[in-house]
């Protein structure tokens, strides 16, 4: 997890050592869209992304749910470019659904990352803590060595 500060034009800077990780792994071509369960954004490598978006579209496009969830990730979509000064420009309306201003919390997960308004983070970590279900289910996995 990574703290970061966004600036005025919504300019998000990647922390410099994952920049020549995403320089190979996808020449900087990301892929940012919203998380249709939290208010966050998640951004992918362009590689990872075509196999989500591949995944979306194998789904039954008849069934009025799952041209919801296309519609949602799928059409809320936008290509970033890691910029020459290792930033990727995040748009206004993603940024506005995200809640983000200016401090960001950045989490790597496996093949994605997400990207948090601070404050927003901040609440919801307070929620899976005090969410006796959660707490439940790590009871249930707890043999699991992580």
């Amino acid at each position: 997890m990574t703290y970061l500060s966004l600036d005025d034009k919504g300019r998000m800077p990647v922390p410099a050592k994952m920049r020549p990780l995403l320089q190979d792994h996808c020449a900087g071509q990301m892929v940012t869209t919203i998380e249709v369960s939290d208010s966050c954004l998640l951004i992918y490598p362009r590689p990872e992304w075509e196999v989500v978006q591949a995944k979306l579209m194998s789904l039954p496009s008849l069934d009025p749910k799952v041209k919801r969830l296309q519609r949602l990730i799928m059409g809320q979509a936008c290509d970033l470019q890691l910029d020459s000064a290792g930033r990727l420009l995040l748009p206004a309306p993603l940024r506005d659904y995200a809640q983000l201003e200016r401090r960001a919390v950045l989490m790597g997960l496996g093949n994605k990352f997400e990207l948090w308004s601070e404050p927003v983070w901040q609440q919801r970590q307070q929620q899976y803590r005090d969410d006796q279900e959660l707490l439940d289910l790590s009871n249930d996995f707890k043999d699991l060595s992580l």
